[in-house]
């Protein structure tokens, strides 16, 4: 994960939920869900940074992917990752603090009813992150002709 992002991410839920940035665990006490959480790659900082953290993905590969390597280290063993969606999740009355999305909306197909889902899986006061990659023609060829298809990545499980 890169690590502006990381940082983005952990000034914008400090000074959301009114957490000490400079705190070597700034979200404890915080449940916080990865909605297409890939291999993990978000959820294993967030979970160093003292967050309960559910990670979920459509695709079983992806979870396997993150649960082999979050056994690793016992500050990320305890994610509770799971093969599902959000809209099941809001079927089952499930909710977080904060909810957070990145690069799995321009994949769905109906991004609306996606967002709707995101939003109902929050708490009051709760946060919603989002990240899409740009809708532009050089952004479309780097991210998906040129990662997925010419050299063959996988972009939801790698690792």
């Amino acid at each position: 994960m890169n690590p502006t992002r990381i940082s983005f991410i952990r000034s914008a839920l400090c000074q959301h939920f009114r957490k000490d940035p400079n705190s070597s665990k700034p979200f404890e006490g915080l449940r916080i869900i990865d909605v297409g959480c890939g291999g993990g790659l978000l959820c294993e900082p967030l979970s160093r940074m003292g967050a309960r953290v559910t990670g979920i993905d459509a695709v079983e590969k992806n979870i396997n992917i993150a649960l082999l390597h979050a056994v690793r280290d016992p500050l990320t063993a305890s994610i509770d990752y799971r093969c599902t969606t959000a809209e099941q999740l809001v079927q089952e009355q499930e909710q977080f603090d904060a909810v957070i999305s990145l690069e799995v909306i321009e994949h769905v197909a109906d991004p609306q009813e996606f967002v709707k889902s995101l939003a109902a899986l929050t708490v009051d006061n709760s946060a919603v992150v989002i990240s899409t990659i740009n809708r532009t023609i050089r952004s479309y060829f780097m991210a998906i002709v040129a990662a997925e298809y010419i050299l063959g990545w996988d972009l939801f499980s790698m690792w």
